[in-house]
């Protein structure tokens, strides 16, 4: 968030001020213990059945599930520091634990803005752009996101633009003293927009595309695509859904909500659910895979 960071030491915190953030920490070690336990599940259930990962959606997934289990590895970290109360951590520790936060949740939008794609061509059957190679397009898709990933982590890392732990909002915030960090600030907040707005109009034309085969009733839904299909699309839609939901937390929470410390504290946490909730419906896909087809 965009606000200046609470600079107050653990150690002037009120006792009750102090609970909160012991059962806060854990219930952080809690929900990212599970999500990691999940996400090896789909791991080991991808390295039992790679031909799987032939399909794009599936590999798109992957990766997804590669950003979601090296934040929740960030999120148990910082929920120990949290649990014991230690705000003593090297600076350049927070440096890069922040610059992870953003660029495992900048990757996963882009890796869902593929996925958005992809089930798009599936719904209209790779009717625009047919000359173009799918599986070159979405492998470098997802290689492109890795460089973007990459370009990320190194922004987050300039001392400007850097992120501390912020023990009192018990989430990362800008370090920044001057307003020069509001350049990365906006930055983030753009490219998040324009990324979900794309994904917006897709879902759009992906809708009309259903309603059109039941108006036409040629061929039902259910026989023209697998209920895989489907699937993937609800996972992109959901994701779309909770993305702009935190967007508009992080924008205008401070002018909807009253500067209260519990308000920061459970918008830092839904954030920290966006991760567990992608892997949670991953494993929703892959237990009708294994399990029901």
């Amino acid at each position: 968030m965009d606000h200046k960071l609470d600079e107050s030491s653990v150690e002037d915190f009120s006792f009750n001020d102090k609970l909160i953030n012991i059962l806060v920490g854990v219930l952080y070690m809690l929900t990212s213990i599970i999500s990691m336990i999940l996400q090896i599940i789909i791991f080991l259930a991808f390295k039992k059945n790679p031909q799987i990962l032939k399909n794009i959606s599936y590999k798109i997934m992957s990766h997804i599930g590669y950003c979601n289990f090296l934040q929740q590895i960030n999120f148990f970290l910082t929920s120990i520091s949290i649990i014991l109360l230690y705000d003593k951590i090297p600076i350049l520790i927070e440096e890069i634990g922040g610059a992870i936060c953003q660029m495992t949740f900048l990757m996963t939008i882009f890796f869902i803005v593929l996925l958005t794609l992809n089930c798009f061509d599936v719904f209209y059957q790779e009717k625009f752009f047919p000359s173009i190679n799918r599986e070159k397009f979405f492998n470098n898709g997802i290689k492109g996101c890795y460089v973007w990933g990459i370009f990320i982590f190194s922004l987050y890392l300039i001392p400007p633009f850097s992120m501390e732990y912020s023990y009192y909002e018990i989430g990362y915030n800008f370090r920044g003293e001057s307003k020069i960090y509001l350049i990365a600030w906006e930055f983030e907040n753009k490219v998040v927009l324009i990324f979900l707005t794309f994904s917006f109009f897709i879902y759009i034309m992906i809708v009309v595309k259903i309603h059109n085969l039941k108006r036409q009733q040629k061929s039902s839904i259910k026989s023209s695509f697998s209920i895989r299909d489907i699937n993937f699309l609800i996972q992109a839609f959901l994701n779309f859904i909770i993305y702009v939901f935190i967007e508009l937390l992080w924008e205008f929470g401070e002018e909807i909500f009253s500067d209260n410390r519990y308000i920061y504290i459970s918008i830092n946490y839904f954030f920290a659910l966006t991760f567990s909730s992608n892997t949670f419906l991953c494993i929703l896909i892959i237990r009708y895979f294994f399990f029901v087809n």
